[in-house]
């Protein structure tokens, strides 16, 4: 049983709504890894799909009086209803239009998405890398400056810390199966192949970390600490100047690509806040900033050292690029944590 409330709509999904959906997936017929993928993807997009069915009717109800909403989704699909209030014959009527009209805004949304994904898969400079972008946002770990991020949206840093350390660490693992199912890669040893470079880098750098801190007693003291705080500044400075040496020649040469890319990168970052505050703001408080920063803040940097060189090569501008919500983020997005993490504490 799966319970969250999302624009103050307690929302239930149970267990069989997933069953159902993954047999009409095609679940009892899966023998390749394509068809397995099909079946996730027919099950997020039935679960969206239904969600926003239910709160078209759901926040309308809301809207018109009909006291407070409740979403389930179920075997049979999904359930909106309201309690507290009566519509009238309008009222009831636009309650039910809402439903199909907040699906057919969403299928809207979906074409030009989808147009403008086409035109930046027919691009000259990034063929065919639409889902492979936003695939790699998804899997990346939360970026090292997450937890500075957190304090200046007002949060605590610790969860934040936390999922920086187990994100990157395990990280290796937990991408193998992302890795498996990008076409970039092919075999399975190439995979693992790819995994392996993965880890070597997050050891390597981990690693030295951890002896220079244990055998250099002035790197625990408050001096070493301030000294090692500027050293990563400095080093993450020449990295981003680095990883954004693709996008000065192409601002120079702006292109629609260009454009799309820009768009994309900001979409992925703010839209992945905004969403994750809305959805555990209510649910966790105290962790709620720093889960929204985390998840719109992801360290794609530690790809370009595990994907194949052509494909690394043609992510620069993406990577560049989506270096500006992250640094943009304090002067955009902590506001608004902020603001929305104190409405839901407020009594």
């Amino acid at each position: 049983m799966i319970r969250f409330t999302v624009f103050g709509v307690p929302v239930e999904i149970q267990p069989w709504f997933w069953i159902t959906a993954a047999l009409l997936g095609g679940a009892t017929h899966v023998q390749t890894r394509d068809q397995l993928l099909g079946v996730l993807v027919f099950m997020v997009v039935a679960t969206l799909s239904i969600l926003v069915h239910e709160f078209g009717h759901a926040l309308t109800g809301r809207k018109l009086g009909g006291g407070a909403a409740h979403i389930v989704l179920w075997a049979l699909g999904g359930l909106a209803y309201n309690q507290g209030g009566r519509f009238t014959r309008w009222q009831r009527f636009w309650m039910i239009f809402m439903g199909p009209g907040a699906g057919f805004l969403l299928l809207a949304l979906v074409v030009a998405g989808l147009g403008g994904l086409a035109c930046f898969a027919a691009s000259e400079e990034m063929p065919g890398f639409a889902v492979l972008l936003v695939v790699l946002v998804l899997a990346a770990a939360p970026m090292t400056g997450s937890p500075g991020l957190t304090i200046l949206a007002g949060g605590d840093p610790a969860p934040a810390l936390r999922q920086l350390v187990l994100g990157t660490a395990l990280l290796p693992l937990t991408v193998l199966p992302v890795f498996w199912l990008l076409p970039v890669f092919g075999a399975p040893l190439v995979v693992v192949e790819a995994a392996l470079r993965l880890l070597a880098v997050i050891a390597l750098a981990g690693g030295a970390g951890i002896v220079m801190r244990t055998r250099v007693a002035w790197l625990r003291g408050p001096e070493g600490q301030g000294a090692v705080d500027g050293l990563i500044t400095l080093g993450m400075a020449v990295v981003v100047v680095g990883l954004m040496s693709a996008v000065g020649p192409a601002l120079l040469a702006p292109t629609p690509a260009l454009w799309l890319t820009l768009a994309t990168v900001f979409v992925l970052g703010f839209g992945a806040q905004a969403a994750t505050l809305l959805l555990t703001r209510h649910r966790a408080p105290q962790s709620a900033p720093a889960l929204a920063v985390i998840a719109g803040n992801r360290n794609l940097a530690l790809f370009l050292g595990a994907l194949p060189p052509e494909t690394a090569a043609a992510l620069l501008l993406f990577v560049g690029l989506y270096q500006l919500p992250m640094y943009l983020t304090p002067l955009v997005m902590a506001p608004v944590i902020r603001r929305l993490a104190q409405g839901a504490a407020a009594p």
